[in-house]
């Protein structure tokens, strides 16, 4: 009895995938984009190797996650069937920070991933690092700089303090005596960061920031230097 069940069961499982693999019910019909905002949902199907009537099970979803991982833009692409006849593309993208300028204008993600430009309206209004020169030159690596990274992670820790301060920076200024300085959009002043310990700097000067704001001050401040422990030197 068990044989002649287990007979049947296997039959019927030949059958299933006999029937599977010719239906025309499991034929791929609409592929699913989510998850992008930089790069185009046309380019991402462009990217995927696959074509409208294939048949949905025998799609090799790897194949497809690699060919589409190759855009420098996108980090990860997790790639699903939705039977009968849809496959899902989620998409994660890595996220421009800020620009650096070389010979050419690029953006870098907070990893210190180098992306080419795109010309998309997400990419307005990033803050520019400038002042380093000596980086290698290779959209879809890491940076190969340390002062680079060191500018990046200034602006992390800056995002961290205080998001609104983030927004507001224009640039990052590498120099060699004076190490790091930040300009805003809505002022003209540098403030100072040095060569490190800059998640304290940056909680220092958003203290700051709030009492000359409050004061009415904001305005007329010429420089801010946070190199100093335990003060903010500031000219008006």
């Amino acid at each position: 009895v068990i044989l002649t069940i287990a007979a049947g069961l296997f039959l019927l499982g030949n059958k299933l995938v006999e029937w599977m693999n010719h239906s025309t019910t499991l034929r791929l019909s609409d592929v699913d984009v989510e998850g992008n905002r930089l790069v185009t949902t046309d380019e991402i199907l462009k990217l995927a190797p696959v074509r409208k009537g294939q048949n949905i099970t025998g799609i090799d979803l790897l194949d497809i996650q690699k060919a589409i991982e190759v855009h420098p833009y996108i980090e990860t692409a997790l790639i699903s069937r939705r039977f009968p006849s849809t496959l899902r593309i989620d998409i994660v993208e890595r996220v421009p920070v800020a620009f650096l300028n070389g010979t050419h204008l690029f953006a870098v993600d907070e990893t210190g991933f180098l992306l080419p430009r795109l010309k998309s309206v997400a990419l307005h209004g990033l803050p520019i690092i400038t002042g380093i020169d000596n980086f290698r030159e290779n959209p879809g690596a890491m940076v190969e700089s340390d002062r680079v990274i060191q500018a990046i992670n200034l602006f992390n820790l800056i995002r961290s303090v205080d998001s609104g301060l983030y927004q507001n920076l224009s640039e990052v200024h590498y120099d060699n005596r004076k190490g790091f300085l930040v300009n805003f959009n809505d002022a003209r002043f540098p403030a100072y960061f040095g060569f490190g310990g800059f998640y304290e700097k940056a909680r220092k000067l958003q203290a700051f920031f709030a009492r000359v704001k409050e004061e009415k001050r904001y305005g007329s401040l010429k420089y801010v230097d946070l190199r100093f422990r335990e003060q903010v030197v500031a000219k008006f």
